[in-house]
């Protein structure tokens, strides 16, 4: 039922795109979907691929146990919400370098998606 309401209300966007102020609006969001959904797709390979090193790396921390706990991790570092001193407690170099270089792709990816 919850699934039914946000479809009804996203298709009730086709009507809004006959309304002269909005209908522009309407349009550039549905173009705007098409390079969202290329992007998730490109950034969830990077959060997949670099998931699965810190959760092979870090399995003993709570953060990284499993793949799914370190991908949700990895999206909120890349939100901005991370700490160096949980790597630095686990491994003084590796920890922070691969953290450092996936902060880095995160950010240029992100800010990409301003583009």
């Amino acid at each position: 039922l919850a699934g039914n309401s946000i479809v009804l209300w996203i298709r009730m966007l086709d009507y809004l795109s006959l309304h002269q102020a909005l209908g522009p609006a309407v349009r550039v969001m549905a173009l705007m979907v098409n390079d969202l959904i290329t992007f998730s797709i490109v950034f969830a390979f990077v959060l997949i691929g670099f998931g699965s090193a810190f959760q092979t790396w870090f399995r003993s921390t709570i953060a990284f146990g499993t793949i799914p706990n370190a991908i949700v991790s990895l999206f909120a570092y890349a939100l901005g919400e991370f700490s160096f001193s949980e790597m630095r407690d686990e491994s003084q170099v590796f920890g922070q370098i691969v953290l450092a270089i996936f902060l880095f792709i995160g950010t240029i990816m992100l800010l990409n998606l301003l583009i």
